[in-house]
């Protein structure tokens, strides 16, 4: 029942997304004219709510279409791409978390659009861990129970699903999951669960400026974005080079803001803090603080 209920929610949005402008129906495809690559669990689809009020942005039918880490692998091509993007505007842009943890995702992107602009969001990585490990817990039942999802394509080496849904009735515990992943981790083919890897920052952002040039990617703190978000999204406007737009106009509200039935323990937290310690302090001597 509760998979029937997402997929007509999901059916509700695009409709409404259609409703709202019918011209999208008969519209031509577009490019995006730049991404939001993650990270997740760091604000992505909040970022691309408000973004997608500036009249002069638009943003994908579906916020996470994954075609650079998944899609161009299972048969979706670049046409089944731009029809994501209908419709008029000066910047169409979508948000895949997944982009930016992918290694083989930056090549792909930078294959198809050599110029676009990206945008990150940098959570401090124990609160990023905990608020993933979360999600999961939120969503195990469905995906446990889903079809859909027991019989969806999976790229080799992700082990998601097997790790911690698959002939479960109770999902594990966050140290249970931590142990899971640093045991897959030791196959350098496995990746995923990654809830400890996605928040180790640099090789991900080493491989987009590698590929693109520091000039193309834009890194925003995740506390920038939640508690200075009319500023930052002024800044990003002046990054894409979209006009100056009044905030207060529109919705800047969280999205997917999720209470926690528990906190993260004293012990699990000094184990992140000093997973993190090393791979922060290198993030930080290339890049320099960010208010995460």
């Amino acid at each position: 029942m509760k998979r029937i209920v997402r997929a007509g929610l999901k059916l509700v949005r695009v409709v409404k997304w259609y409703l709202n402008d019918p011209s999208l129906i008969y519209a031509r495809s577009n490019d995006p004219d730049f991404l939001i690559l993650g990270a997740q669990k760091s604000g992505t689809s909040s970022l691309f709510n408000w973004l997608g009020q500036h009249p002069q942005m638009r943003g994908s039918v579906n916020k996470e279409l994954h075609y650079f880490n998944n899609g161009i692998y299972f048969g979706k091509d670049l046409r089944w791409y731009r029809q994501q993007f209908p419709g008029k505007a000066v910047l169409h842009f979508e948000a895949t978390p997944a982009y930016i943890y992918s290694a083989t995702t930056c090549e792909n992107i930078h294959r198809t659009y050599p110029h676009i602009k990206m945008i990150v969001i940098l959570r401090n990585p124990v609160d990023r861990a905990f608020s993933a490990y979360n999600h999961y817990r939120s969503v195990f039942a469905h995906w446990r129970q889903s079809d859909a999802i027991k019989n969806k394509q999976y790229l080799r080496g992700d082990r998601l699903h097997t790790s911690f849904f698959q002939d479960r009735e109770v999902f594990p515990s966050f140290r249970e999951c931590i142990d899971i992943e640093l045991d897959l981790a030791n196959d350098p083919e496995i990746f995923e669960p990654s809830i400890l890897r996605r928040g180790v920052y640099l090789p991900q952002l080493q491989n987009y400026i590698n590929c693109f040039g520091p000039d193309k990617l834009m890194i925003i703190g995740f506390k920038d974005l939640t508690e200075r978000t009319t500023e930052t999204l002024n800044a990003i406007c002046t990054f894409l080079g979209a006009d100056p737009f009044d905030w207060t106009r529109v919705s800047i509200r969280p999205q997917n803001q999720r209470s926690y039935p528990n906190s993260l323990s004293d012990e699990d937290r000094a184990f992140l803090e000093a997973y993190y310690k090393e791979p922060n302090e290198e993030l930080l001597r290339a890049f320099g603080t960010f208010n995460w």
